[in-house]
């Protein structure tokens, strides 16, 4: 992330962070991490459902008080990037069930602490989007299961594996327990094969990224009628057959792939054109090849 600008937890009116903080105890909670373009979040919707989503799963409390809740903090952060003389930033925002209860089992019903944390835009190489990155393959197996599945829930432990084993990789695919593939360590994974494009199926493990829930959803198609994109399961296979690989999210956009193991992957006309649509439709600052 770029150099922190605000955090809720200076305010003298935020309770401080307790050690019983469930959050911090048990990753008892959930958070977005949303970027924000001329005061404005592109993917304001997607960002909304996940986050209804994980207050549901999680059984939070109030979807309806706890939605308000999460729009009053988010155009605060968007009120103190302004302060800070920036129009674009990262806020994240984390909401953390209250503390309380004995041992796991939570005082019912469920309430909840908000925090917002807003940094600066962080800057990558040029190179990762003109050139393309290498993708390395973590050995780390996630975990799987389906009720978490999808949303952005505070154990990051398997994310916190795979990253440790990029050796300065900019990014690596991610297996479940069966050897499909999933994902990456911080992003979701898009493969071009045979002229279609193709994405792992998160039923059982990873997380579904606004960016992909919004190309899924069809957003692409009023600027390229042409563009679909499937959910379906994959393989190491799948990826070394590919014509391009390509790694999304809705901080740094989409980083075309250059090389996975022996597998390398030209610049094509299909991945530009995608890629330039996205920048377009959703506000991202970066030079097409």
């Amino acid at each position: 992330m770029g150099a922190l600008l605000y955090s809720s937890l200076e305010e003298e009116s935020t309770s401080p962070l307790s050690l019983s903080n469930r959050g911090l105890a048990y990753g008892d909670g959930i958070f977005e991490t949303i970027r924000v373009v001329q005061a404005k979040v592109p993917l304001l919707d997607y960002h909304r459902a996940r986050f209804l989503r994980g207050v549901e799963v999680l059984s939070l409390g109030s979807s309806l008080e706890l939605l308000e809740a999460f729009d009053d903090q988010l155009e605060n952060a968007v009120r103190q990037l302004q302060l800070h003389g920036h129009e674009n930033g990262l806020v994240k925002l984390i909401a953390t069930r209250k503390e309380g209860g004995r041992g796991y089992a939570p005082i019912e019903p469920s309430s909840v602490d908000l925090f917002i944390q807003v940094f600066e835009l962080p800057h990558y190489q040029e190179s990762y989007y003109s050139s393309g990155i290498e993708l390395a393959l973590c050995s780390h197996r996630l975990s799987e299961q389906p009720m978490l599945a999808g949303i952005k829930h505070l154990n990051r432990l398997d994310q916190v594996m795979g990253a440790r084993e990029l050796n300065g990789a900019p990014e690596g695919v991610m297996l479940d327990q069966k050897n499909h593939v999933i994902e990456g360590t911080k992003s979701n994974l898009i493969a071009l094969i045979d002229g279609t494009f193709y994405t792992p199926e998160l039923s059982v493990c990873g997380i579904r990224g606004t960016l992909l829930s919004a190309l899924l959803a069809g957003e692409l198609e009023e600027f390229d009628g042409s563009f679909t994109i499937q959910e379906r399961q994959m393989t190491l296979d799948d990826l070394h057959q590919a014509d391009a690989l390509l790694m999304i999210n809705s901080v740094f956009g989409v980083w075309p792939v250059s090389q996975f193991q022996q597998s390398k992957y030209a610049p094509s006309t299909q991945v530009n054109k995608m890629m330039s649509t996205v920048k377009q439709r959703f506000g991202f600052d970066y030079e097409v090849a």
